[in-house]
């Protein structure tokens, strides 16, 4: 049983049309069986709305096209011969060995990284640098390079402390 969206759009998609073309010629029909016969997806009933011309019956019905895409055929490719291999041919034996040196240039590279908190306060410098950033400013001069959670705690403390 097909839903009233996708029996519209398999018929609309079968016609090769819109749904904004379809419903342009729903102010030709009155009913259901004027826009049926015409062969029409909408019409427009008394009030002026323009309303899909499916019976119920026609929703119980299978959908002749399926909305899903078909599937890609597959490649053509001529099937390879099985060949056995022994532990000679393993990948690892010819694989090339790391260095010594590559493992040096991976070390430094891992130093050379900033850490986090070097990484935040380089973020809070740039923020307070910004032209118009007065609240960035006056926050560090309140509270100085913390997190917004030490920054929140602190607040917490000092509005129990003035209670």
């Amino acid at each position: 049983m097909a839903t009233l969206r996708e029996y519209l759009n398999a018929k609309i998609k079968a016609k090769g049309s819109s749904v904004s073309a379809e419903k342009a010629k729903a102010s030709k029909y009155k009913s259901i069986a004027a826009a049926k016969k015409a062969g029409a997806l909408y019409y427009t009933d008394k009030s002026g709305k323009v309303m899909a011309a499916v019976y119920a019956s026609d929703l119980s019905k299978p959908l002749s096209a399926s909305l899903r895409p078909k599937a890609r055929p597959r490649s053509k490719t001529a099937s390879q011969p099985k060949v056995k291999t022994s532990m000679l041919d393993s990948p690892k034996m010819f694989a090339p060995s790391r260095s010594p040196v590559d493992q040096l240039v991976k070390d430094t590279k891992k130093a050379i990284k900033p850490s986090a908190s070097a990484r935040r306060e380089e973020a809070l410098r740039k923020a307070v640098e910004n032209p118009g950033n007065a609240a960035a400013k006056k926050a560090l001069e309140k509270f100085g390079p913390l997190t917004a959670v030490e920054r929140a705690k602190i607040r917490a403390a000092e509005k129990k402390k003035n209670k």
